[in-house]
């Protein structure tokens, strides 16, 4: 295919008089963009946002030396290229969390352990932050530079959990006026979702139907979204548009309250709008991404079939970038998709 084919499936018919009869003529062309190998060994385990390329990090290994494991924390570019690269400590449960001008690397399994990777490499290894039992935690920082976190509770076997922020400028933690009762534990899937300028936050907290709640992050004002839609993630533009998905089901919130549902429209987890691009939501699963027209009066979805998605991360100046691989174990290329 070309460099200027349209990504995405197509159903194709074949047609010949020495057919199998037995044989369906029809089969399913799968476009797939450009990709470029990374320049790390092993598959990618963690992706983040950054403010040019992405963040990616690879399993650790062990440094006698420290008595710790060691994470090399790479930022690359679209074509592959490694823009920064450092080593910082931590577990397998690592979390990359983008704070614009670097990322931060976390490990909250045990002791907490927190490290700073600037653009240009710089590594600051911070005082540990006094988090607790961490439950779910926001992939990136706020327009403030703060962590939002859910901090979870064990007392006399039960568990609770309350929203607080971490600034990792100054260590400080704050407990933000959230209720989530009821909320029996959280899982695997993302449950902080910012719009592009960092300055509104939708957290889904997960049950059924869960808890969903739009965050004013400057004044940490948190308003409840009353619906009984079904969410598992959601997407929030810089003026406030807010949507839902879940089950192959998009759904918007309008300004009055009101939720207007789209069936069939597939979109994943939602990753979030386009940074160039309000009109177009990005979403990712694990064999491919999606890319959602949301001008039109019913939203329209394309999906574009990968192979073994590691994540994906908005790029700076459009489109999304996804980290991917023919096989789970395979080495690891990253495309940037439009």
């Amino acid at each position: 295919a070309s460099a200027s084919a349209v990504l995405g499936n197509t159903t194709i018919k074949v047609t010949s008089p020495n057919l199998d009869p037995f044989t369906s003529p029809t089969a399913t062309l799968s476009v797939r963009p450009a990709r470029a190998a990374l320049p790390v060994q092993g598959p990618v385990r963690r992706l983040a946002q950054a403010s040019s390329g992405a963040w990616i990090t690879t399993d650790g290994a062990f440094d006698s030396a420290t008595g710790q494991y060691q994470y090399q924390v790479t930022r690359v570019s679209a074509s592959g290229q490694a823009l920064t690269s450092a080593s910082a400590p931590g577990s397998t449960s690592m979390r990359l969390i983008s704070t614009g001008g670097g990322v931060l690397a976390v490990s909250t399994d045990g002791p907490v352990v927190a490290t700073l990777v600037s653009d240009a490499g710089a590594i600051t290894i911070l005082p540990t932050p006094q988090l607790g039992g961490v439950a779910a935690m926001s992939p990136s920082t706020d327009s403030q530079g703060r962590v939002w976190f859910v901090r979870r509770t064990d007392n006399a076997g039960a568990a609770t959990y309350s929203m607080n922020t971490w600034t990792p400028a100054t260590g400080a933690v704050t407990p933000v006026t959230l209720s989530l009762a009821g909320v029996s534990s959280f899982y695997g899937n993302q449950n902080f979702f910012f719009s592009p300028n960092r300055q509104q936050l939708v957290f889904i907290a997960p049950g059924y139907p869960g808890l969903i709640y739009r965050i004013d992050t400057a004044t940490q004002q948190a308003t409840k979204v009353d619906t009984t839609v079904q969410a598992s993630s959601a997407a929030i533009s810089d003026n406030g548009a807010l949507w839902l998905s879940a089950y192959n089901t998009l759904s918007r919130v309008n300004a009055d309250g009101t939720v207007t549902q789209f069936d069939g429209v597939s979109t994943g987890q939602l990753t979030g709008f386009d940074l160039s691009s309000s009109t177009t939501l990005w979403g990712q699963d694990t064999s491919g991404v999606y890319r959602v027209d949301v001008s039109v009066a019913k939203p329209t979805s394309t999906f574009i079939s990968l192979g073994n998605v590691t994540g994906a991360a908005l790029n700076a100046s459009g489109g999304l970038l996804t980290v991917w691989s023919e096989t789970y174990t395979g080495a690891s290329s990253i495309s940037l998709v439009k």
